[in-house]
């Protein structure tokens, strides 16, 4: 079939972005950031498939501001099948799980022959909607939100891969370990950063007070790639000589309550404050001594850009990929190794003495947000489709 598209103002390019779920986190923040920009371009028509029905209010309200994005869902009882799994035991949890994967099957059945009219086809989240598109033959495009090394636990990932047109991941440490690892598929391999509107941000940051006193800030997802335990140990381990600093751990997941339970364990428990989920984080965020990010792997962190934007000091794992690539190999940010709670917490310790060096790093990394400007990365992502 031919791949070419005609760009022109008469002819729109029909481009629909696949997300599979909406949770509050950052590629879903940058989802929206991003078709910000690309709805400014009018050639593009633009139309957005989920798996199952929208049930967060951030984003559904938004695409309800913008009518002009048609939103599809491919499984609509899919929500109803997920509420129901923790109900069921036994011989019934085997036929929810029986039910609900042939229903999956009919539905990605009758959707065959819905998208003949669309011209590009953008699996926005880690392949998430591998199996949808599988049949598709006009372009595709993967966007991979994660680092390698968690797309090289899938057996499937290479399979998955050869799939699409065109792969875009975030930062060039991915794109240099994939061409090296996979040179068969290096033409495939395309980086494009993620947007960060650096006004906006720091716009939101003025909506509202931060917390009193001084303290450090943790923002992400509570999931066990966040590696928190290694945050909480070394904030444990300045608390014992600065009893008047807090920790503010922003945001929910599904080990938030195994993280609050081992917190109360610690000497410093009182100064650890669980927060739960803020739809304006950059409040907690503006006022820290420093911005805290202790993960094991990233795509391209955002909280790390956030903090850069707000001017606020970050302390990040130097984990592949992201952190040393935007806090430029430390020149504009504190790095220590994953798990190392003791260096951890000797940034700490220095960002607390050394506010003004602690700053300084801080503006070298924010001179380079230009890097990540939406009008630019807009630009990019339309290249991208008018390559194909």
């Amino acid at each position: 079939m031919d791949k070419h598209i005609s760009f022109t103002t008469k002819n729109k390019i029909k481009v629909c972005f696949f997300v599979s779920g909406f949770t509050v986190g950052g590629v879903e923040t940058i989802f929206i950031n991003t078709m910000e920009e690309l709805l400014k371009n009018p050639n593009l028509d633009i139309s957005v498939v989920t798996h199952m029905k929208l049930r967060e209010a951030l984003y559904a309200d938004w695409l309800k501001s913008h009518p002009e994005i048609p939103v599809y869902t491919y499984f609509p009882l899919g929500n109803w099948f997920q509420d129901l799994e923790p109900k069921c035991r036994g011989l019934m949890k085997l036929i929810r799980k029986i039910t609900f994967s042939l229903y999956k099957r009919y539905r990605r059945f009758i959707w065959r022959n819905k998208f003949k009219k669309m011209d590009v086809f953008i699996d926005y989240k880690n392949f998430e909607f591998f199996r949808e598109l599988s049949y598709i033959k006009k372009p595709k495009i993967a966007w991979a939100h994660s680092a390698l090394c968690y797309f090289e636990r899938d057996k499937n990932f290479l399979k998955k891969a050869s799939q699409y047109d065109k792969i875009v991941c975030l930062t060039d440490d991915f794109k240099e370990r994939f061409k090296s690892k996979y040179p068969e598929y290096a033409d495939k391999i395309v980086r494009i950063y993620n947007p960060i509107n650096e006004k906006h941000i720091q716009q939101l940051s003025n909506q509202g007070k931060s917390p009193r006193g001084k303290y450090f800030c943790h923002v992400s997802r509570l999931s066990k790639s966040k590696d928190i335990k290694t945050l909480l140990d070394a904030f444990d381990i300045f608390y014992k000589s600065h009893k008047d600093v807090k920790l503010y751990i922003v945001g929910d997941g599904p080990l938030a309550n195994t993280h609050k339970s081992y917190a109360s364990t610690l000497k410093s428990s009182k100064n650890i404050i669980f927060t739960g989920t803020q739809y304006n984080p950059y409040i907690f965020m503006k006022g820290a001594i420093a911005n805290i990010l202790s993960t094991e792997y990233e795509g391209l962190p955002t909280v790390v850009l956030e903090s850069v934007a707000l001017g606020v000091p970050c302390i990040s794992a130097d984990c592949e990929s992201g952190p040393r690539e935007i806090l430029l190999d430390g020149k504009g940010g504190l790095l220590f190794e994953i798990g190392d709670t003791d260096t951890l917490a000797k940034h700490m310790e220095t960002v607390y003495k050394f506010p003004a060096k602690a700053k300084r790093l801080s503006n070298v990394a924010q001179k380079k947000l230009t890097r990540f400007n939406p009008t630019i990365i807009s630009k990019q992502i339309v290249d991208l489709i008018k390559g194909l």
